[in-house]
């Protein structure tokens, strides 16, 4: 891994435990968004886990250190996806967990012949999948608080 990459990664993790301790810290003014506020402080210390293992990844063996780093930032996107659908009364655990498991089998089946390809490639492929979910949830979600362009 490059230096540069590095310090993205670094850049990140610090922003992802900032932001974790200011919605934690938020918590405590905003009852009414306890629980929501809460997950997503704990999707946010799972995103910044993920990236730290990622940044380690090649000093584990075989494939581990990848899988394990991706599976936990996947992982990460996927419990703030829940806490965004709570605010609406929705849930998405089943098609979470069904993801999750179908990322963990492409790593055990492409091992490390197609580490690099599933890193760059196949990776990308669920996390798009749910920030796109994430953001049509937060579109769809009542407590959001949209505002109408004519009074912003």
């Amino acid at each position: 891994m490059t230096n540069a990459l590095f310090t993205i990664y670094l850049f990140i993790v610090v922003t992802l435990v900032a932001s974790a301790g200011m919605t934690v810290w938020e918590r405590k003014a905003q009852c009414a968004r306890r629980r929501f506020l809460g997950i997503c402080a704990a999707g946010y210390v799972a995103l910044a886990v993920g990236c730290i293992i990622a940044t380690a990844r090649s000093h584990m063996p075989g494939v581990s250190g990848a899988a394990l780093g991706n599976l936990i930032i996947l992982g990460g996107y996927m419990i703030v996806l829940e806490a965004v659908a709570g605010l609406g009364g929705r849930r998405y655990r089943a098609l979470s967990a069904a993801v999750l498991a179908g990322m963990a089998a492409l790593w055990a089946w492409g091992g490390v012949p197609w580490a690099t390809w599933t890193w760059l490639y196949a990776s990308s492929v669920p996390i798009a999948l749910v920030c796109l979910i994430t953001a049509w949830e937060a579109w769809r979600s009542p407590r959001c608080g949209r505002c109408d362009p004519a009074t912003c």
